[in-house]
């Protein structure tokens, strides 16, 4: 009688075994791909929802109006008034409208008419407040600077982690020819 060769349960497990590890391999990688996929994504919904916010203001500090006696803008750590002329009235300061770039809390506000905070617009609810703000600065040349400095996270209150909640900073200079305070 001829002998029928067969598998040894040996080698059927090591079989499976080998089989295991070439399908969970892709698997694997998938995963890994798709987390650094969200965490660059996220990075870059707040780099872009940081350059909107630095652009809006950068739009108003540039249209600012002023003179040696009616500032153009006025800074504080928390907040950015700049005067704007929107009925093109240069000499006419009487029919300025300030306009306001708040921190409040986690939030950094758009006052569209200052004398009336009652109306206004949440630019963003992931500023980290104690790492954001405003300042003004003097050149060498004597061209006034506005710093702007903001530090996002997706859950400001959390700590920065590069896996959960990733944080930027940006931070630009502004000129301005006008007299600010």
């Amino acid at each position: 009688m001829a002998r029928i060769k067969g598998l040894t349960l040996i080698e059927l497990i090591l079989a499976i075994s080998l089989l295991g590890v070439i399908i969970a391999a892709p698997v694997t990688l998938e995963l890994f791909f798709r987390r650094q996929s969200n965490i660059y994504s996220a990075m870059i919904k707040l780099s872009q929802e940081g350059a909107m916010i630095i652009n809006f203001i950068s739009k108003y500090i540039n249209s600012s109006i002023g003179d040696t006696a009616h500032n153009a803008v006025v800074v504080s750590s928390g907040s950015i008034r700049v005067r704007t002329d929107p009925n093109i009235t240069p000499s006419d300061f009487s029919d300025d409208v300030w306009v306001e770039f708040k921190r409040v809390g986690n939030n950094l506000l758009f006052y569209p008419d200052a004398s009336n905070p009652s109306v206004n617009e949440i630019l963003s609810s992931h500023v980290v407040p104690d790492n954001s703000g405003f300042s003004i600065t003097t050149d060498a040349t004597g061209q006034y600077r506005i710093n702007i400095s903001l530090r996002l996270r997706n859950y400001p209150s959390s700590p920065a982690d590069v896996t959960s909640n990733p944080e930027i900073n940006i931070r630009t200079s502004i000129c301005s020819n006008y007299p600010l305070s």
